[in-house]
């Protein structure tokens, strides 16, 4: 029963195997891994990563009726992007938070996420992070969405999954 792929869409087990907890991923709250979108999407002639991308995917998320948005990015980001007050509109867009002193980004973010069972908008596969946390081994890609941004056009290949279990679930369905 621990082993199976089946029961894992509905929680996980403690490392012991002794409890089961339900973990239902939210439709409503999603975090934005906000310096892996800036610089994913490096403006290639200046070498700045963009906050203008982060916005254009936190809007991308409100069209899809995420209602509860949180970037999350290191204190250095706001030194390094092309400012011109875009950071101000993308507070008033989302929540955006720095990961507090003496703590990474990543490691920040992935602790926020499994406390508040939230899946996270990122193209890094945080494989040092498997090697280091094996519910992120185990569980990183049911919550790791990808994304793709050409122009002002924001693609978030699997999205879909997050909103129909979502769908399902407010319908009083355990999953579709």
């Amino acid at each position: 029963l621990t082993q199976g792929n089946e029961i894992k869409q509905y929680g996980i087990f403690d490392s012991d195997g002794e409890y089961f907890e339900v973990w239902k991923v939210s439709n409503q709250k999603i975090f934005l891994d906000g310096s892996n979108v800036a610089f994913a999407s490096m403006d290639r002639g200046t070498g700045k990563p963009k906050l203008l991308h982060i916005k254009l995917v936190v809007e991308e998320l409100k069209r899809l009726r995420f209602t509860d948005i949180c970037v999350i990015a290191d204190a250095s980001l706001k030194h390094k992007v092309q400012v011109g007050g875009m950071l101000n509109e993308v507070k008033k867009l989302a929540t955006y938070l720095e990961s507090p002193a003496n703590t990474s980004a990543d490691e920040f973010l992935i602790s926020k996420a499994k406390h508040d069972k939230c899946c996270i908008i990122s193209n890094d596969t945080f494989k040092d992070w498997k090697m280091k946390d094996a519910w992120i081994a185990e569980n990183i890609h049911r919550i790791r969405i990808p994304f793709m941004i050409e122009g002002d056009k924001v693609t978030l290949p699997g999205i879909e999954k997050v909103i129909q279990d979502g769908a399902a679930l407010d319908k009083g369905k355990l999953y579709s």
